[in-house]
C-alpha cells in the first residue's frame, strides 16, 4: 500500500516533477533532438543504474535517506531484495525517454507536460480529497 506524503514534501516532489519539464522545453530551444535524444536517454540509463545501487548498496541508501526522507514515500525508502519501488524522478525520466523515441518533437513535448501537470494534479487533488473526507 503507498503511503502519503506531507502536503508540503508531495508539492515538492511535484515541483521537481515541473521543473523537468521546463528543462525540457529549454533544452529542445537549445539542442537539437539528437543531442536531447541521446541525452535523456544516457540520464535515464543512468537513473536506472542508479535505483540498482540504492537498492544494492545499503551505504548510498543510507546516504540518499539521510539527504532526501523528507521528498520520499516509505515503499521508496524501505526498497530492497524483493521489494523494489522506484523513485518518481527514475519513473519521470523513464516516460520522457519512451516519449522521445516514440513521438515527434511536438507531440512528445505535448504529452510530457500533460503527464506532468496531470502527476502533479492528482497528487495535489488526492492530499485535498483526503483532507476533506477525514
Amino acid at each position: 500500500m503507498k503511503t502519503r506524503l506531507p502536503i508540503k514534501a508531495e508539492l515538492q516532489r511535484k515541483a521537481i516533477h515541473l521543473l523537468m519539464a521546463l528543462l525540457l522545453l529549454v533544452l529542445y530551444q537549445s539542442f537539437s533532438r539528437p543531442v536531447i535524444f541521446g541525452f535523456f536517454i544516457a540520464l535515464s540509463v543512468l537513473a536506472g543504474l542508479f535505483e540498482w545501487l540504492r537498492i544494492h548498496s545499503n551505504p548510498l541508501a543510507l546516504a540518499l535517506q539521510k539527504k532526501f526522507s523528507f521528498l520520499m514515500r516509505q515503499e521508496e525508502l524501505a526498497s530492497t531484495g524483493n521489494r523494489i519501488h522506484f523513485v518518481g524522478a527514475t519513473w519521470v525520466l523513464w516516460s520522457l525517454a519512451l516519449l522521445i523515441i516514440l513521438f515527434p518533437k511536438n507531440i512528445m513535448i505535448a504529452c510530457y507536460i500533460m503527464f506532468l501537470i496531470g502527476d502533479a494534479m492528482a497528487a495535489v487533488i488526492g492530499k485535498w480529497t483526503e483532507r476533506q473526507l477525514a
